[in-house]
């Protein structure tokens, strides 16, 4: 599996982040775009005082963003949840993961 670390900036305050990101409206991007050719996962962690957001989902060559798992929580405890936080493909065999 390979593991690609890119990064750009997104106008502070505009939402939503992963449409922008998938829209290529970001500024100060470094290096080529690691989705051109192929799909990709995004993960993403967020947090305002004591309230965290986790989100994860697929970004396609043609743009088309697919969200898998949201997670928010508030204080440590679980308020909203949806999917799962795994990073998978359909079908994938993971020849990384110790048992």
């Amino acid at each position: 599996m390979k593991i690609v670390t890119w990064q750009a900036h997104i106008t502070p305050g505009m939402r939503p982040v992963e449409e922008l990101f998938a829209q290529q409206k970001f500024t100060d991007a470094t290096g080529p775009l690691p989705w051109k050719d192929t799909t990709y996962f995004y993960y993403r962690e967020g947090s305002i005082v004591n309230i965290n957001t986790y989100t994860a989902g697929r970004l396609d060559p043609d743009g088309k963003l697919n969200k898998l798992a949201y997670k928010l929580t508030q204080d440590g405890e679980i308020r909203e949840q949806s999917g799962t936080l795994t990073l998978k493909l359909p079908d994938e065999v993971r020849t990384d993961v110790k048992k």
